[in-house]
């Protein structure tokens, strides 16, 4: 596991691994059943919204980074549990709308191969009050930023930051594996705490 990249954007950063892993994911997710969604025709969701539990190997590489994140960046003395996980297929020429991700803490993605037409773009929906228009976009200034992930990538980020799939402009189906995540035991101070009491699925 590496660390490829931390971006913030202005509430919410995003942080960009890379992952080694076996197996070859694009076969092995080829062979998953989906249904469509019905705003768009050709993006599709996984039937199985607890995917991540039918591969070991990925669910440990997540696990990995969201620890380095837990333990290293946020310093942050709770545990965490993955709630949902399911597959996106997008044809080419599919997309998405912009959305976030209710009812989570810190999102994540994975991609298991590299194609130029396939992007992810976040959005930072809480603008400067003074703006103008810069000399050149960086990190700091904004109000978009756009990934062309490389193979075997994983981006974490939060899961209120507005993203969305950008038009598969590719000739290949677009395959790319989603989760939430929620703290997992005692969270907070004072009349802020909560418990959060999460235990693994039975198979």
């Amino acid at each position: 596991m590496e660390l490829l990249a931390a971006t913030p954007i202005v509430y919410g950063s995003i942080f960009h691994f890379n992952i080694n892993v076996k197996n070859d994911y694009i076969k092995l997710f080829e062979k998953e059943s989906f249904f469509k969604i019905k705003e768009y025709e050709q993006c599709n969701i996984s039937n199985d919204n607890f995917i991540v539990d039918k591969y070991p190997e990925l669910k440990n590489k997540f696990s990995e980074c969201i620890k380095h994140l837990m333990n290293n960046i946020f310093f942050y003395k709770t545990d965490f549990f993955i709630t949902r996980s399911w597959l996106t297929k997008t044809e080419p020429q599919g997309s998405s709308e912009g959305h976030v991700h209710s009812n989570a803490w810190l999102s994540g993605v994975y991609y298991p191969e590299y194609d130029e037409g396939h992007q992810i773009r976040f959005y930072n929906d809480v603008p400067e009050i003074f703006g103008t228009d810069p000399k050149e976009y960086n990190i700091w200034n904004s109000l978009n930023w756009t990934f062309t992930p490389k193979k075997n990538s994983l981006i974490i980020f939060s899961s209120r930051l507005r993203h969305k799939i950008l038009t598969n402009n590719s000739l290949k189906t677009r395959y790319s594996l989603a989760f939430n995540i929620l703290p997992n035991g005692t969270f907070g101070s004072g009349d802020s705490e909560v418990a959060f009491n999460f235990k693994e699925r039975k198979q």
